[in-house]
């Protein structure tokens, strides 16, 4: 008899769960993706916020970061697993409340030999640590400048073809390189980026146990293309190489209420060689962050923007004509948040930014909130 029972529980169990995951017409649910979506909302004033919308028609990648309150970005996320062997990502995004564009889909292996991987599509490259976050993971409301002026609207990113190896060593060290074809993120805007012709990419990431709660993460990155610039109304080709370099370490408490700190630095270099010249810009920054509550983070960082031209143009970069129209720049920002869960952020940040001989002060205030289920941030 207990035998005839047990069977008739495990029946009435299976029914029930295979009720849960369908619908009324009998389609199962267990293969819709995970949904999530995210919202920006952005208040910008101060001299910085007025100057930027001032200069906007000229620096479009700032996505509207003018004076006044608007919605920054919503973004879409919708991520499964095909199958055993793959998952897929689809990110659509919103800029303000227009125009709605495919920041990311990509398909990725997930039991390849040897340690292998694969990712095919439109992603965000493996190109330092900044370069990979997505707007609401910026650890401030704002990249650094020279992440701006160097990486573009949407930093380095686009359809690109992916292989990565994890070794075997005792600490992590993950290898990975890219191939892609040039778009205006590396060719730049000049002209359109010649069909059939491709660049590349490589990464070196390890990251280290300094203890039972600390790590230190190392990273290298390499990319090559073809670049254009115009010159006297005429467009000269030329080589393209970015180089970079990071660390990040972090120390994790223990407990309900466990204090946090974070430490992260990251260094990009663009140069450019021309028939005639050679151009090259630097930027770093050196950022800070602490949970100092259970709900509450604190935070600063300086970055430094170092244009730099070969004697020979320095009269054009005085004058703000042809290759010189970049100006060295340096930011101080400090940042004050509320994190009352995983699903929801407010920051504040003031900060201060000197161009050429010019200061500017301003302030940003974000409201950062996500729905549904989504994946798990970067470290």
């Amino acid at each position: 008899m207990r035998i005839i029972v047990s069977l008739l529980a495990a029946m009435l169990v299976i029914a029930a769960t295979a009720m849960a995951s369908s619908t009324s017409t009998g389609i199962s649910r267990d293969f819709n993706p995970a949904i999530s979506a995210n919202s920006l909302i952005l208040y910008s004033s101060g001299l910085l916020a007025e100057a930027e919308e001032e200069g906007g028609e000229e620096h479009d990648h700032d996505h509207g970061l003018g004076a006044g309150l608007f919605i920054q970005e919503t973004e879409l996320q919708l991520s499964a697993n095909v199958d055993p062997y793959s998952k897929a990502v689809l990110t659509l995004a919103m800029h303000g409340t227009s125009g709605i564009e495919l920041e990311e889909g990509f398909l990725q292996t997930r039991r390849l030999p040897m340690n292998l991987g694969l990712r095919a599509g439109q992603f965000l490259w493996e190109f330092g640590k900044h370069n990979s976050y997505h707007t609401h993971q910026y650890p401030f409301v704002e990249r650094p400048q020279a992440w701006d002026e160097l990486l573009g609207e949407h930093g380095l990113s686009g359809v690109a073809l992916e292989l990565s190896w994890l070794s075997p060593l005792p600490w992590f060290a993950e290898v990975s390189g890219n191939v892609f074809p040039l778009n205006h993120s590396v060719y730049g805007e000049h002209a359109e980026a010649p069909e059939n012709v491709w660049g590349q990419s490589a990464r070196l990431k390890q990251l280290f146990e300094l203890g039972e709660r600390s790590t230190l993460e190392f990273g290298g990155s390499w990319l090559a293309s073809k670049v254009a610039h115009e010159h006297e109304d005429e467009i000269e080709e030329g080589d393209r190489i970015f180089l970079g370099l990071d660390a990040t370490w972090k120390w994790i408490g223990s407990g309900a209420n466990a204090k946090q700190y974070e430490l992260q630095g990251e260094w990009l270099r663009r140069g450019d060689t021309l028939p005639d010249e050679e151009i090259t810009h630097d930027g770093w920054y050196l950022a800070g962050r602490a949970k100092v509550s259970r709900r509450i983070w604190i935070g600063a960082r300086y970055d430094a923007f170092l244009p730099q031209s070969d004697d020979e143009h320095e009269g054009e970069k005085e004058e703000g004509e042809e290759h010189g129209h970049l100006e060295e720049g340096s930011t101080i920002a400090v940042s004050l948040a509320f994190v009352p869960s995983e699903f929801q952020a407010w920051r504040l940040d003031l900060m201060q930014r000197s161009i050429g001989e010019e200061n500017y002060n301003g302030l940003r205030l974000q409201a950062n909130f996500t729905i549904g289920s989504h994946p798990a941030h970067r470290y």
